[in-house]
């Protein structure tokens, strides 16, 4: 008898008594996080910083067509490696791409070019203000 009325309590309270799809709900803690706001919390933070900063100490080298040898001489080696715009050095712009890649899933920067249509330096772009349209 004492048996049945705890085992009783025990169904009424199941989640699995009340509504069998109830566990598919997404969890509600009551705190929104967005784009804005997850850099204000201290281990969102620490976590991309140290993403960043792991990948951007790694040597970016560009290789063309399958080559083994690194092409120093191509324009986006100079970019990566050495300057990619007056304002950035190389390590401060390669953390971005990954801060960008992590929390955004994507990088996008404008090209300048010089007179002769080369680039001559990569300037980065908020992510919040693009919006990719395939063109397919």
């Amino acid at each position: 008898m004492l048996f049945d009325k705890i085992t009783s309590k025990r169904k009424a309270n199941s989640v699995f008594s009340r509504n069998p799809f109830q566990i598919l709900k997404p969890p509600v803690a009551g705190v929104k996080v967005d784009s804005e706001t997850a850099f204000t919390y201290s281990a969102f933070f620490a976590c991309v910083k140290v993403i960043s900063e792991s990948i951007a100490c790694l040597p970016w080298r560009v290789h063309i067509d399958e080559v083994k040898a690194p092409q120093a001489e191509h324009y986006l080696d100079r970019l990566l490696h050495r300057l990619p715009n007056p304002e950035m050095n190389a390590f401060t712009f390669k953390e971005l791409i990954n801060q960008h890649a992590t929390t955004w899933g994507n990088f996008y920067a404008e090209k300048e070019f010089n007179r002769n249509g080369e680039v001559v330096a990569l300037w980065p772009l908020d992510p919040s203000k693009v919006a990719y349209r395939d063109w397919e």
